[in-house]
């Protein structure tokens, strides 16, 4: 009886403790789950700002090459006018 009586104390403990151990391991899983959630949000938002600003440089760039070709048609025309009031 007392063999018994221990071996379903004993029983009801493991159990608790697989129970204690359950609960937790799932609110670490929904933890973990909405951190992973979380991270891949920030992810996509740093992504979209990455090629946001992939086209910002892209437009400067192309703004830079425009301008440059602006000046060496300007520094052409004045070579010309200068050749040509020199002559």
């Amino acid at each position: 009886e007392k063999n018994h009586d221990n071996f379903q104390r004993e029983l009801r403990q493991r159990q608790s403790r697989i129970d204690q151990l359950t609960y937790q391991a799932n609110a670490d899983d929904r933890r973990h789950q909405t951190e992973l959630t979380s991270m891949k949000q920030k992810l996509s938002d740093i992504e979209v700002h990455l090629l946001e600003t992939r086209r910002e440089a892209d437009e400067y760039q192309k703004s830079i090459i425009e301008r440059n070709a602006d000046v060496a048609e300007l520094e052409r025309k004045v070579c010309i006018f200068n050749w040509k009031a020199f002559f």
